[in-house]
């Protein structure tokens, strides 16, 4: 389990923990205390660890209007589905990172999708958590539609 919010009795957000199902299933996620320990889950609540006397690195400048950019560009795509919304083609991870990387100059990142999937299946809107490394992540919003 990974914690969505600090906690006295339990540890700051981001903090990975082992407990019981039980405790799991009928305390911490009905309450919104805690999500399951998958890549999207630790990419979306990882700690952010800032030293506040470190100055800046210019790794971290350079990648802040990358990170901008990519928040609010707007990424479309447009798949053969049916009248449920269903995909018949999925998108994968691959197509995703392929996308970023022809419209952005960025190279080794990675993508984690929503509950922790391999691609996506439903038209729609889908927020989707890019880690460029040097603690630096932002999400990016890709509209569906159907052709």
């Amino acid at each position: 389990m990974i914690l969505t919010r600090d906690n006295d009795n339990l540890g700051k957000q981001g903090s990975e923990l082992k407990v019981k199902s039980g405790f799991a299933r009928n305390y911490l996620i009905p309450k919104n205390i805690a999500v399951y320990a998958t890549e999207y889950n630790r990419l979306k609540y990882r700690p952010e660890i800032v030293d506040e006397e470190t100055p800046t690195s210019t790794i971290e400048i350079d990648l802040a209007p990358i990170v901008e950019d990519l928040k609010t560009h707007k990424f479309n795509l447009s798949r053969d589905a049916n009248t449920e919304g269903t995909l018949y083609g999925s998108i994968r991870k691959s197509e995703i990172v392929e996308m970023i990387e022809s419209q952005f100059d960025v190279v080794d990142f990675n993508i984690a999708l929503e509950d922790d999937a391999n691609a996506i299946t439903k038209t729609g809107i889908h927020e989707i958590i890019v880690d460029l490394g040097h603690n630096t992540t932002t999400t990016i919003t890709v509209q569906v539609d159907a052709a």
